[in-house]
């Protein structure tokens, strides 16, 4: 039986690609893991763990990787990529989760993060984002909702938090409003209940609550203020009475545990 010719040509080049691909996935162990007189690693090289699982595999020239890495999980799915500059000096890392879909992305300078970082959640939504000079976290930090509103953000100077933090309800009202110095909680922060009206407000020092502390009810009226030293209340005053009522019967209770 005469075959057409388009469809010859593609059983050949199929027959072609397979063979290929046979090649290239069963090397000649000797050609694997390969170091030269110097002690550099050479050509292509693979690892796997005590049960003979593919932990990964790519290609080194004169100790430096080149080309496209790829790493495994256990159960040989695949657990990230990373794309060589041709000087080995910098990589674009993509990671996944274990049902396939997108968990982060961006770029290694010298095995450091450098740049943006965009980070998915498993259904492979925009979850968050970062950004680093050499391993530094810099910049301003968000974290999304599933519809991808920020619902924090935060700032990092030289590898520290400095700056404002915020957090948001899903519905875009303010949920926190305060600041970091140099790593540490600092200055005004006020808490918000959904509907926008205050929960608590008062004053960090050094990342300890100190000074004055107001607690507030839903509809706005002062539930009860509480005085802070170092992180450690002083004193408190309750103008809700069922509410102190509450706290004192609270409290043998809390002091036994």
């Amino acid at each position: 039986m005469k075959l057409y010719r388009p469809l010859s040509l593609f059983i050949a080049a199929t027959a072609l690609f397979l063979c290929t691909l046979s090649v290239y996935s069963q090397q000649d162990p000797a050609s694997v893991n390969q170091l030269d007189s110097k002690g550099r690693k050479q050509g292509f090289w693979s690892k796997r763990n005590p049960e003979g699982q593919l932990l990964y595999q790519g290609q080194f020239r004169d100790d430096q990787p080149f080309g496209e890495f790829k790493y495994y999980y256990p159960d040989g799915k695949l657990r990230s990529t990373l794309k060589y500059s041709e000087d080995g000096k910098t990589a674009f890392s993509v990671s996944f989760h274990p049902n396939a879909m997108k968990m982060a992305e961006g770029m290694y300078n010298d095995k450091q993060k450098d740049g943006k970082w965009i980070y998915y959640n498993d259904a492979g939504e925009h979850a968050s984002e970062e950004y680093y000079s050499k391993g530094v976290p810099i910049g301003t930090w968000k974290v999304f909702t599933e519809d991808k509103k920020v619902i924090e953000e935060y700032s990092y100077i030289n590898g520290m938090k400095d700056g404002p933090w915020k957090q948001y309800f899903s519905d875009g009202n303010i949920k926190l409003d305060a600041s970091y110095s140099s790593g540490m909680l600092q200055g005004p922060a006020v808490y918000y209940f959904p509907g926008g009206n205050v929960m608590s407000k008062g004053v960090y020092d050094n990342g300890l609550k100190d000074g004055k502390w107001t607690n507030y009810k839903e509809n706005g009226s002062i539930e009860s203020v509480f005085e802070y030293f170092k992180g450690e209340i002083v004193k408190e005053t309750y103008l809700d009475k069922a509410k102190e009522k509450e706290m004192q019967e609270a409290e043998p209770e809390l002091k036994t545990n």
